[in-house]
């Protein structure tokens, strides 16, 4: 596949550059034609694919927010009945995201070459997620694309309040762990060795607590360069062991049933789900469609699992509640709904329902997480201070005594 930039022009004499995929030029010459173009130009681009993504890589990132408002002010601006490929000029003319500004103006070529909003958008999977480009497509279907696009930008910010809420429950404890790790650390490493040199010359008998921080001690600063090489190769170990099927599950399963932190990660999850399913289904999409693309959300790979399960039940022409009940990963009070969903043709009210209450549960176990965890570690961190200070005072008791 080669790309081609063209410069034609319409039948009412705009001028018109851009650029399109193709086989060769025979091809990319028939589709311009096949859109009533008169070519003026046409010439291969030489650069490939991969310097193509390489430079838009390199440009930055690109968040969900962003996504979700470019979203929003697509569908405001096609329900004013502006068309698409204006639309998308406008709004990637106003962005200050250089990576997004680029990949808007590839999308936009590529409409003007002939394609689909959902064909455009589907060349960039690391921006637009299957949930998002199957809602883009149903919507172009449809003939409702801004009403969609609203969905989709509603969905995303719901989904990033979420996700927010979780980090904002996990950042504080691992400030704390973080800074009173560099204090125990410049402690042990720094401070505590001074005062071993003194007691040394003074002849004082060390206790067994600072006998144990003095060993350590000795061991952080011979080794550290070592103990930091394992740690990274440590990091990279479980990162890429987590890359092997039976591993990830394991690993995933562990998460989801640590205490405190597995109830908030699990009821996370179910949210997501119902969540996600509620909106694609609502919009139209088949039900089997619906949960092969609700699997990708989940990250979880013991609940995309069951979703697995679940879409192969489907398939047979079985009910979906039956499968997740049988997995026990979902609590029963979701798949009762779920069943009753199932039987009155009321799931998409159901799951709403269901992502309802548990979006409130996840916000009630925030709330208990940081009502039990933080006076934990404090304790904790209390205990290994107070630790460090009587193996430090200790030897300087008994070095008074001495003088004395």
């Amino acid at each position: 596949m080669a790309i081609f930039e063209y410069q034609v022009r319409t039948e009412a004499g705009k001028l018109i550059k851009g650029r399109l995929d193709a086989a060769d030029s025979r091809v990319a010459i028939g589709r311009l034609s096949n859109i009533g173009y008169f070519i003026l130009r046409l010439t291969e681009r030489k650069r490939t694919d991969f310097f193509q993504n390489l430079e838009i890589s390199l440009l930055g990132r690109v968040s969900k927010k962003e996504i979700g408002l470019f979203s929003r002010q697509l569908a405001t601006m096609l329900r004013a009945g502006l068309p698409l490929v204006t639309s998308i000029n406008t709004i990637s003319s106003q962005l200050r995201n250089r990576k997004l500004r680029v990949v808007l103006k590839e999308v936009r070529e590529s409409i003007e070459s002939g394609d689909t909003l959902f064909q455009s958008l589907s060349k960039y999977p690391h921006f637009f997620s299957p949930l998002y480009l199957g809602m883009v497509r149903v919507g172009e279907e449809s003939g409702n694309l801004d009403e969609v696009l609203l969905r989709i930008s509603s969905f995303i910010d719901k989904e990033e309040d979420l996700k927010n809420k979780v980090k904002t429950a996990l950042t504080y404890p691992v400030m704390l762990i973080t800074v009173a790790t560099g204090v125990i650390l410049f402690l042990v490493m720094f401070v505590f060795p001074k005062f071993i040199t003194v007691f040394s010359k003074a002849e004082v008998p060390l206790p067994l607590p600072t006998q144990i921080i003095f060993s350590l001690s000795g061991v952080l600063r011979s080794h550290w360069v070592f103990i930091l090489c394992g740690i990274f190769v440590l990091s990279l170990g479980i990162k890429f062991s987590t890359k092997i099927k039976k591993v990830r599950e394991k690993f995933d399963r562990l998460r989801i049933n640590l205490p405190l932190f597995g109830e908030l990660l699990r009821k996370t999850i179910v949210s997501r789900f119902a969540r996600s399913l509620e909106f694609l289904i609502r919009s139209g999409v088949q039900i089997l469609a619906s949960l092969e693309i609700t699997k990708t959300v989940i990250k979880n790979s013991a609940f995309r699992k069951v979703i697995e399960k679940t879409h192969q039940a489907v398939q047979r022409g079985e009910g979906m509640t039956n499968s997740l009940r049988e997995s026990k990963e979902f609590p029963p009070m979701v798949t009762q709904m779920l069943a009753v969903g199932e039987e009155t043709g009321a799931m998409e009210e159901m799951l709403k329902e269901i992502a309802d209450s548990y979006e409130q549960e996840v916000d009630y176990s925030i709330k208990r997480l940081t009502t039990v965890l933080e006076p934990f570690l404090i304790i904790i961190m209390a205990a290994i201070v107070a630790f460090i200070a009587l193996s430090l005072f200790l030897p300087i008791f008994d070095m008074i005594k001495v003088i004395k």
